[in-house]
């Protein structure tokens, strides 16, 4: 059952951002095959000038290949509305088998001496 779930998580990862903190989503585990795009959805506000902010770890730059990160408003929004929430998006295509890390910083870029407000880490599993 776990593997069924997880194997769903896939296509389609969504990952709520934690409030408060430099909350740490440790463990979060994304089964995937070669080839076959994954996506990460995380909520965010970018009026705020907080962004999430992608980093490859070590090696993942060679198993896996980031297709395109970016905001979308999230559902309609009334014309001249400034502060509305979005969700920011990033596709990523698996490109071997073996496993990468890749974290997420919400962070506002000019803050260079605060810590990011919340970072989100995944491991994912290519097979």
């Amino acid at each position: 059952m776990r593997r069924r779930v997880l194997n769903m998580l896939a296509g389609l990862v969504l990952a709520m951002g934690a409030p408060g903190g430099a909350a740490l989503a440790a463990g979060q585990i994304i089964e995937a095959a070669a080839g076959k795009q994954i996506m990460i959805t995380l909520k965010g506000n970018p009026s705020t000038g907080y962004g999430w902010h992608l980093r490859l770890g070590k090696g993942a730059d060679k198993l896996l290949r980031i297709d395109g990160c970016g905001w979308q408003r999230k559902g309609a929004v009334r014309p001249g509305l400034v502060g509305a929430p979005g969700i920011y998006r990033c596709r990523i295509t698996p490109l071997a088998s073996g496993r990468a890390r890749i974290e997420f910083r919400y962070l506002r870029p000019w803050e260079h001496d605060k810590p990011p407000l919340r970072v989100k880490v995944f491991e994912i599993r290519i097979r």
